[in-house]
């Protein structure tokens, strides 16, 4: 069996307002969905959703969901540093260049 059919077998896929509806002691860090607190079928599809496995106990499917939540952070900060580095290199030699052509 698929794991698009063990998300719909006996329960219709999650929405995004169920997949991450919190309230009080539901909710982690600044109001972030905890992923334990999620059926199994929302975390199912939260993994097919980021072309992860959807195998495993319930701990194995946060565990993961956690880790790609983790590279997705890392990979996003590492995006935003090197778009500040080209912008500022390319300001860097900009201003190299105009001081060479108006003392050079």
């Amino acid at each position: 069996m698929s794991a698009e059919e063990l998300l719909h077998e006996g329960e219709s896929e999650p929405t995004d307002g169920e997949m991450y509806e919190m309230s009080g002691d539901d909710a982690g860090d600044g109001g972030q969905p905890s992923w334990s607190s999620l059926t199994v079928a929302a975390l199912k599809a939260a993994l097919v959703e980021r072309g992860l496995q959807t195998t495993g106990r319930k701990a194995d499917l946060v565990a993961r969901l956690e880790a790609s939540q983790s590279c997705m952070l890392i990979c996003h900060l590492c995006m935003v540093f090197a778009h500040f580095y080209y912008f500022y290199h390319c300001q860097l030699q900009f201003i190299i260049l105009l001081f060479d052509v108006l003392f050079g």
